[in-house]
């Protein structure tokens, strides 16, 4: 019996790090504010809609830099409700 391969996920605060990105401008452009952006890269829960937003911003940051786009499930989101 084979087990699946643990994909590891990367956590939102590494995302925005990579892009180069304060919280300010993630919130600019993503239209979160800093105080739930901070939330999220703490692993406190979030809204799917929030964390959509975010992630949209960000791969769309990616592409204006050339970087390859990431999944949303590759990212460590801690959702509300997904216990």
């Amino acid at each position: 019996m084979r087990e699946a391969l643990a994909v590891k996920k990367v956590k939102p605060s590494d995302v925005r790090g990579e892009l180069g990105l304060t919280i300010r401008e993630l919130e600019i452009l993503s239209g979160v504010s800093a105080g739930t952006i901070v939330k999220a890269e703490a692993g406190g829960s979030i809204r799917r809609l929030t964390a959509h937003k975010l992630f949209n911003a960000m791969n769309k940051e990616r592409v204006a830099q050339k970087l390859r786009r990431l999944e949303f499930d590759a990212v460590d989101w801690n959702i509300q409700g997904n216990d």
